[in-house]
Order: C-alpha cells, then sequence, then structure tokens
C-alpha cells in the first residue's frame, strides 16, 4: 500500500473512531442518498437547512478536480454553487458540528473560513487551507451553533463529505 492509500485508510478510520466514541446522538451525513445529478441539497437533509449547497456524483469529474479525492463513502459531495459563500443553519434549536472531510474543488490552496453563530453570537472563526489533491479531516471543536457559513477567498469551490454533526 503507497503512502496515498495509507493516509486515505488513516483518515477514514479517523473518522469513523469519531463517530463511535462521539456521542449517541451523532449523525454521519453522506449526501449519498440525494441522487446522482447536481442539485441543491433540500431543506430537512440531515434535519438541517441548507443554502446555497449543492450535492454531485464526485466520479462524473474523474481527476480532474478535488471532488473525487474527497469523496469518503459512495459517489456523492456537497459544494457551494459557484463558489459563493453558503451556509447549514436549523430554523430552531442547534448542533454540534464535531467532523468533515473537505478538499479545494479546482484552485489548489484554497482557503475555507468557517464561521459557526449561536444565536447570532459568532462562536467559532477557523480557516483551513485546502488542497485538490488530497482530503482534510476538519474538526470543529466543542462547539454548538445554530448556524455555519463558509466562504472561500478565491470565489472557488470547495467540495465536503462525510459531515458529523450532534
Amino acid at each position: 500500500m503507497n503512502n496515498l492509500n495509507l493516509k486515505y485508510v488513516v483518515a477514514a478510520c479517523s473518522a469513523c473512531l469519531l463517530l463511535f466514541t462521539a456521542s449517541a446522538g451523532a449523525r454521519l451525513i453522506t449526501f449519498d442518498s440525494l441522487g446522482n445529478s447536481e442539485a441543491p441539497i433540500p431543506g430537512g437533509y440531515g434535519n438541517l437547512q441548507w443554502d446555497n449547497i449543492y450535492t454531485l456524483n464526485a466520479v462524473t469529474y474523474g481527476t480532474a478536480s478535488g471532488y473525487q479525492v474527497d469523496m469518503v463513502s459512495r459517489n456523492n459531495v456537497a459544494f457551494n454553487a459557484d463558489g459563493a459563500p453558503a451556509s447549514i443553519f436549523v430554523n430552531s434549536g442547534s448542533f454540534k458540528p464535531v467532523m468533515a472531510f473537505v478538499t479545494a474543488a479546482w484552485d489548489d490552496g484554497l482557503k475555507l473560513q468557517i464561521k459557526g453563530y449561536l444565536k447570532g453570537k459568532l462562536v467559532l472563526n477557523r480557516t483551513f487551507t485546502l488542497s485538490t489533491m488530497r482530503k482534510s479531516v476538519i474538526t470543529f471543536g466543542n462547539v454548538t451553533v445554530d448556524e455555519l457559513d463558509f466562504s472561500t477567498d478565491l470565489e472557488s469551490q470547495f467540495s465536503m463529505d462525510n459531515l458529523i454533526i450532534q
């Protein structure tokens, strides 16, 4: 097994470990049940609301993008349409984002900024540098939010798969 494949195995095992060691309320959102066409993620999917977050079949893009690199479960990944800002939120209540796999879809070195809010107050502000050639496992820390906002420095697309929330 080469080092690149070993890294993916380690990342996948880490994700499984995080999922199983998290509280009983942890949910894995894979995007794989949404069909194979490029489309907006419908409101209520995973008990969340999705603004400007779409899903696509990563296999159809081959290795020309970071979409297939980001794929952890079956074919579908989520992305920010047109490289524009995107959000995940709940209409009432809150959730704890735990982790996700992310890549830059087109631009290596893409900066992804994630801001989390609870009742309008900023409680999370993290920036990640993404690659088109390898997936990153991002963790959100022990934070409770009712909204997550995603933006990129180049107004380019990022890819996300296997989001774990509590």
